[in-house]
């Protein structure tokens, strides 16, 4: 299959996986009943449910409503893993961002569905951060702990909602969660959830813009807290790197500054 109409998929399988859920849970229910089989349509419904990022690829005549209508499916999937469904919903996401994104047909259902996304990207970006380090607390259920993949795919469905967030607006949630994050370490927090934090700051980092000169260098100087604890040392110099790639230099005096500043990071790191 190269491709459907999301639209079908709504009016068609949605329908269909909701029968056969209500057909599962009566079998599972009964003190009689069949696990086996309960357990059977379970697994049609994921295999259902697989076909989805196909149906997003394409353009559909109703594209919009279709996916507006998806989206209340998809989110209990995100937030709560629901039946193991959680990448799938994410492989979702990001295969409607970039189909709008990509597509050569650009129709008003894409444009509309765009302007959909783009409202909805930091909303996104925020819970998808939150699922992604609360997951590693010590707390966490262990429902709530993310497999690998699970935690790749989020990382990069972010990073899809953040290639289409407004620049001005996902630049300043980049840069108050970089300011919490330095607070936090310097203030003792350690472990995983720094860790985790510094992940998404540098899967955002892709797509943030910052125009004015003063933000760039002043994260090159915040960022030596993270290359000088040995936890996140490697995750430190990531994402250095990352911000040495988005500077655009307007002057030679401008590189001696910055040569300044990442100079004494990289000392005894010649491989970095």
């Amino acid at each position: 299959m190269k491709g459907g109409d999301l639209a079908f998929f709504v009016t068609y399988f949605i329908p269909t996986v909701n029968q056969l859920k209500a057909m599962a849970d009566e079998f599972k229910d009964e003190r009689q009943g069949s696990l086996v089989k309960a357990q059977k349509y379970y697994t049609l419904i994921h295999q259902i449910w697989e076909l989805l990022p196909i149906f997003c690829h394409s353009n559909s005549p109703s594209l919009f409503s279709a996916f507006t209508t998806l989206i209340d499916c998809l989110d209990p999937m995100i937030n709560k893993n629901l039946m193991g469904l959680r990448v799938i919903a994410l492989k979702s996401f990001s295969a409607t961002i970039n189909h709008c994104k990509t597509t050569p047909v650009v129709t008003e259902q894409i444009k509309k569905t765009r302007n959909g996304l783009v409202r909805i990207s930091l909303d996104y970006i925020t819970g998808l951060s939150k699922i992604y380090c609360n997951s590693q607390n010590n707390k966490a259920a262990p429902a709530q702990i993310l497999q690998l993949e699970e935690r790749a795919q989020i990382l990069r469905t972010l990073q899809d909602f953040a290639s289409v967030a407004k620049t001005v607006k996902l630049s300043s949630y980049f840069l108050t969660s970089f300011a919490e994050l330095t607070s936090e370490l310097e203030s003792g927090v350690k472990g995983e959830i720094i860790q985790q934090k510094l992940d998404v700051l540098i899967a955002m980092m892709e797509k943030v813009v910052l125009k004015k000169r003063e933000n760039y260098l002043s994260l090159m100087t915040g960022v030596k807290v993270f290359i000088a604890d040995s936890s996140t040392q490697k995750r430190g110099y990531k994402l250095l790197a990352r911000i040495i790639e988005k500077y655009e230099l307007q002057s030679v005096e401008e590189l001696y500054e910055i040569r300044e500043e990442i100079t004494p990071l990289m000392r005894g790191q010649a491989t970095k």
